[in-house]
């Protein structure tokens, strides 16, 4: 038994490289990826729905249905960990997750029984933001709602589309798209530096 004393409040942020056969037949997102030959962003990993992806060399936002065989799913369903970026390329993804001293062991354990090739690109004691008491304060539905709306030009000059817009293609009531463009946009405030 290891003696060490492990400090469990610390957050790290693991950034990792799964190699993907082309062949793949597990995510929707890695397949598409593949069979496109088209990198994207996962605007919301681990979640337990449906994903909303961000093709990279454009502005075009997919609605994806998650398949149980994602492996980003997998991981995060099973440990208490928080996905913060995940790109999918051809071939690979990169992923970059928060987790304690005491998930980070459990998750290389996770990360041998899953049958895909990886690699772990670094690990990062990541600074605890003690003045607000948490590392990000934006949840995942505020940022989908944020990047939604950035990309489809509603904080543009003129206005290229209105909270209508946005909250169809979200699935939510414009009320709803509004409450969480505001909260979002006030949780970024908060969370960065004083100006």
């Amino acid at each position: 038994m290891d003696n060490k004393k492990t400090d469990n409040s610390t957050v790290y942020e693991v950034a990792i490289k799964f190699d993907f056969p082309n062949d793949y037949c597990g995510c929707s997102m890695i397949k598409f990826t593949n069979q496109k030959n088209t990198p994207i962003e996962c605007l919301n990993p681990g979640s337990k729905e449906r994903h909303f992806v961000k093709l990279i060399n454009g502005n075009i936002i997919v609605n994806v249905s998650k398949h149980r065989s994602c492996p980003f799913c997998e991981i995060s369903s099973t440990l208490p960990i928080h996905i913060t970026k995940c790109y999918v390329f051809p071939g690979y993804a990169l992923i970059t997750l928060l987790c304690t001293k005491d998930v980070l062991n459990r998750l290389y354990d996770k990360l041998d029984k899953m049958r895909l090739e990886y690699h772990i690109l670094s690990v990062k004691d990541k600074k605890y933001n003690a003045r607000k008491g948490k590392i990000s304060t934006v949840t995942q539905n505020q940022r989908i709602a944020l990047i939604t709306a950035l990309h489809l030009g509603y904080f543009d000059t003129p206005q290229k589309t209105h909270i209508r817009e946005i909250a169809k293609m979200l699935g939510k009531s414009p009320a709803t798209v509004h409450e969480l463009l505001k909260r979002g946009i006030r949780n970024l405030l908060n969370s960065s530096e004083p100006v």
